[in-house]
């Protein structure tokens, strides 16, 4: 199991990626792959803080089965998977 941190999902959401990065999760199972609240928190506080939050927030997706706790964050797309 990876858990990555803000700084390498960052990296990920930059024009150009590093290629290394993005080889080396493409041989990591979608299933083996998490994030934590607190990185995502992270990023949605990056994103408003950036000159390009909605292209930020464009790119992030919430899963949760509290979608209601994040329904306050505009721009923010939140799924329930449970």
């Amino acid at each position: 199991m990876y858990q990555f941190d803000t700084d390498t999902i960052s990296a990920l959401l930059k024009r150009d990626p590093p290629s290394r990065l993005v080889r080396r999760l493409a041989e990591v199972p979608p299933d083996q792959q998490q994030t934590s609240t607190i990185t995502v928190g992270e990023l949605v506080y990056g994103a408003y803080r950036s000159s390009r939050p909605a292209y930020f927030l464009e790119r992030l997706e919430g899963v949760t089965g509290n979608v209601s706790h994040f329904a306050a964050v505009p721009g923010l797309v939140v799924e329930n998977w449970l």
